[in-house]
């Protein structure tokens, strides 16, 4: 991944799909699972600020909202604590002084690089996250997607850890900051059972 986004600065449209079990290269299957991750996500986000089009569609089990919002695992947690409030003095703009993902790609909270939330995609227009696991929560939605004023279509599909309640929330703070000439579609979808 890191390669990959050096290679692209200006890139504006990235699609990520799982399972490219029909398609073949020189005789050969390609990659058939793709797992985006928290560090995989941050590097996007830190490297790829240009995007528009982001679309994922795949395993999204490792993104947690570490990845989403730039939180540190206490930060998230304490934002969790408090019901989606500010609590502890922790502003909403803080994300710039969260913890990187360590070597082994899991969120750690020793290291001082920068840690990016979803919302500095400024010019991002559509974002589909199909199938995200049980560590993407309310937090994610509440702080990941905020201040995203191009956003024209958001889809989140298998949410586990996020109820209903909090999504209509989401939806109502998020296109309270609308014109009402501007269209804005946003589908958030828990796990069916």
């Amino acid at each position: 991944m890191s390669e990959l986004v050096a290679s692209y600065p200006n890139l504006v449209t990235l699609i990520i799909r799982d399972s490219a079990s029909g398609l073949k290269a020189s005789g050969q299957d390609l990659i058939r699972w793709a797992i985006l991750n928290d560090f995989g996500l941050q590097l996007i986000l830190g490297q790829l600020n240009k995007l528009k089009h982001f679309d994922v569609k795949g395993n999204l089990f490792f993104v947690t909202d570490c990845g989403i919002t730039g939180f540190s695992e206490g930060e998230v947690e304490v934002r969790k604590l408090g019901g989606g409030k500010k609590v502890a003095n922790i502003p909403n703009n803080d994300v710039d002084t969260v913890s990187p993902p360590a070597s082994d790609d899991r969120t750690t909270e020793k290291n001082n690089d920068k840690r990016i939330s979803f919302s500095s995609l400024k010019s991002l227009q559509y974002c589909s996250l199909e199938y995200v696991g049980p560590k993407f929560t309310s937090v994610s939605l509440q702080y990941g997607f905020s201040g995203l004023e191009e956003l024209k279509h958001l889809k989140i599909s298998g949410l586990i850890q996020v109820d209903s309640e909090s999504i209509t929330k989401f939806k109502d703070n998020f296109l309270s900051g609308k014109k009402e000439k501007d269209f804005c579609n946003i589908e958030i979808t828990p796990l069916k059972q």
